[in-house]
């Protein structure tokens, strides 16, 4: 294996210019458990269920498209790290445990869109966690608590 060496950015010319195929990256941060779920055999699995004749035959009115977003606290994003040069950034694999907050939006096939839905984690919401002020903006969302803060099929059956 080799050795670990702290590189900086403009701090190892010579370095660089030996290994073109190389540069520093900004790096990305992605929970071990995402990467380790992402295989050819869960994704296949995944869309050849959209080719069956049940699915094919639901209406566009109960047909929702969900787009979520996690975010972890306490990560900054600002590592960098050694990684191919013809990439823009390199995701890194992280095994820490952290507080996440999960934040789902969701629109039907037919153009309804749901209202924002905000899962911390926890046992409950906590009244604290949300500005004094009462904010319209803020009224029709929705907020709620799970375990690790991601989305379970209970919270998305309410």
């Amino acid at each position: 294996m080799g050795q670990l060496i702290r590189l900086e950015r403009t701090g190892t010319p010579a370095f660089f210019k030996r290994h073109p195929a190389l540069k520093c990256l900004k790096s990305k941060l992605i929970d071990y458990k995402r990467v380790d779920g992402a295989n050819t055999t869960s994704i296949n699995l995944f869309f050849d269920r959209f080719d069956t004749p049940e699915v094919q035959h639901i209406p566009l009115r109960h047909t929702h498209n969900a787009d979520e977003i996690g975010l972890m606290e306490g990560v900054g994003d600002n590592g960098m790290v050694v990684g191919e040069s013809y990439r823009k950034f390199v995701l890194v694999k992280d095994h820490q445990k952290r507080t996440w907050t999960s934040i789902l939006e969701c629109v039907s096939g037919d153009g309804r869109v749901l209202d924002p839905l905000i899962i911390f984690a926890g046992k409950y919401v906590q009244q604290q966690w949300f500005p004094d002020k009462d904010n319209e903006v803020y009224a029709t969302w929705k907020f709620e608590t799970s375990p690790n803060g991601w989305t379970n099929n209970n919270i998305v059956l309410e």
